[in-house]
């Protein structure tokens, strides 16, 4: 694939969003009109055609005189939360702060500028698009369809037009804006774009103020009513056990303790307090099974694979689902990266999600590499799930090994199975099309 396919996109791009900030979209069809009607109607001083143009030149004109005067100094302030999911629209407010005359006479219109979402030379040639190969030769040489859809991706969101209405308060006014994600990761605004229009609507006339920030987008969680193929995966026989930090009565007594204000006499150890001569208090604490270990596969050679996105999903569903029945996971391990969960709180289930939704390739490493960390996990816990969205021989002798370790092992893959290896016990795959159907065969 050519550079100068990458140079012509991006150029194209760049003279498209410096029309987009100075023309509405009525603008640009009235500027269409008067490009095409001077290079095929000009001439013809008599005809419709010349009369059309020399109104729709005027409009523009006159549009673009309304708007000789200059915005005075803007500024804005973003109110959005840190995290927002993919796929659900998030609400937040903006306050424009400016000269109050222009508040009151001017109505101004507000739009988010993201960060530049053109791809690098090496992300275009790696990055191709989903279902390309069944596009025909010329699309696949040019591979505009690619850099549409890389572009589209890095944009990250639906961006909307917002006129700034809202209550004055002195030279500040708070509006509500939103955005909606259409994919997990990280989303970049450069600017916020404020602005006017002219008379006619066919111009636009405004400051873009530097207001860089991040947002991340969690992702989407697809409900699980019940998690079927994992029976006998914990064992209350089990040797491999975790404290929790719950305490309190019926649970095994853990250590004595000083007394403290506020603990209940009924914990009180009184054989040993009478022979210290302090009060000291019971600490019981409950064993539980130490549950699984979560394995999220992203060793694949592509840049971006939809299968990966659906075991992301499926990552943070599985989460979900285990948090609200009281048994989280020990450890998630997210390519190369490795979590534990000591607990179960929302604190610590927002952390996770935020590990998943920054989660990326691992192009250069193979999936071996994390055997050794893999499996010392599963032997401590007792079983691995193994989310993975490219199910291959590498993949699959994976499993086995972990599983010859007597780690019970439950592989659910996305995609077509790549390895004629005879299948194991529990191998599950699903569709990355329809999640929240595929997510019931659980």
């Amino acid at each position: 694939m050519k550079r100068r396919y990458h140079r012509w996109y991006s150029k194209t791009y760049n003279i498209n969003d410096k029309l987009t900030k100075a023309l509405t979209t009525q603008g640009q069809a009235v500027f269409l009109i008067v490009f095409a009607l001077f290079l095929f109607g000009l001439n013809t001083r008599a005809s419709l055609l010349y009369h059309v143009f020399s109104i729709a030149l005027t409009l523009l004109i006159i549009d673009a005189i309304s708007l000789v005067f200059k915005i005075p100094p803007v500024k804005v302030t973003r109110y959005i939360p840190g995290n927002v999911v993919a796929g659900k629209t998030a609400k937040y407010n903006v306050s424009i702060k400016t000269k109050r005359y222009y508040l009151k006479r001017n109505t101004l219109y507000y739009r988010e500028v993201p960060a530049d979402p053109r791809p690098s030379y090496e992300t275009f040639i790696s990055t191709p698009e989903p279902g390309e190969n069944k596009r025909n030769w010329f699309d696949k040489r040019m591979a505009y369809y690619r850099w549409k859809w890389i572009v589209e991706r890095n944009l990250g969101a639906k961006y909307s037009e917002f006129q700034i209405t809202g209550k004055t308060v002195g030279d500040e006014v708070i509006f509500s804006a939103e955005i909606t994600p259409v994919r997990r990761g990280k989303i970049k605004f450069a600017c916020s774009f404020v602005y006017v229009k002219g008379v006619f609507g066919l111009f636009k006339r405004g400051r873009c103020v530097e207001n860089p920030q991040e947002v991340i987008v969690l992702p989407e969680i697809f409900p699980i009513e019940k998690i079927d193929f994992m029976e006998g995966a914990s064992d209350e026989a089990s040797e491999n056990t975790r404290e929790t930090e719950e305490t309190g009565a019926g649970y095994e007594l853990k250590s004595l303790r000083e007394y403290v204000p506020g603990d209940s006499p009924r914990f009180i150890h009184w054989k040993s307090s009478a022979k210290t001569g302090t009060l000291k208090i019971r600490e019981h604490h409950k064993e539980i099974d130490a549950g699984t270990v979560i394995f999220l596969d992203t060793f694949i050679k592509e840049s971006y694979k939809k299968e990966l996105e659906g075991a992301v999903s499926l990552t943070a569903s599985l989460l979900d689902y285990f948090s609200a029945v009281n048994m989280m996971p020990s450890m998630l391990i997210a390519g190369n990266r490795i979590y534990e969960i000591d607990s179960n709180t929302k604190e610590i289930f927002q952390e996770l999600l935020v590990v998943l939704a920054l989660v990326e390739t691992l192009r250069e490493n193979e999936v071996a590499e994390m055997f050794p960390q893999v499996s010392l996990a599963g032997s401590n816990s007792g079983s691995v799930l193994f989310v993975t969205p490219d199910y291959d021989d590498k993949k699959h002798q994976f499993a086995l090994k972990l599983q010859q370790l007597n780690i019970k092992v439950f592989p659910i893959c996305f995609g077509e199975r790549k390895t004629t290896l005879p299948p194991m016990e529990k191998e599950i795959y699903l569709e990355s099309e329809n999640l929240h159907e595929e997510f019931r065969k659980l």
